[in-house]
């Protein structure tokens, strides 16, 4: 899965074909591993189409559109060394810009 995810480009089409606002979704568990208990991060690059306007008081309550297109990526390692390679995967999937990205994330340690 690994390789085919790195080499084929299957793996990258959709995101790349598909318009919509960036956003990386990612948390973290740990696992029961052969050594001991790991951290075990999850990342998801999905797009979605952009919502309407909202203000600050309606922005719980806002409806916005579901992503449409969506690529998974995980790793049993720390969370450091995960996020490192957020850009090359970025790139990968034809998302060359980093300042239009939203992360989406608990912000637990």
């Amino acid at each position: 899965m690994s390789r085919w995810r790195r080499e084929s480009p299957e793996s990258a089409d959709a995101i790349q074909k598909e318009s919509g606002r960036v956003e990386i979704t990612t948390d973290g568990t740990c696992v029961n591993t052969m050594d001991d208990w790991r951290e075990m991060r999850v990342g998801i690059f999905s797009k979605r189409k952009e919502g309407e306007p909202a203000s600050a008081e309606n922005w719980d309550s806002r409806e916005l559109p579901a992503p449409h297109v969506r690529r998974a990526i995980a790793s049993v390692e720390m969370a450091e060394r995960f996020t490192s390679r957020w850009r090359r995967w970025g790139v990968r999937l034809g998302i060359n810009d980093s300042h239009s990205i939203d992360v989406l994330a608990a912000g637990a340690p």
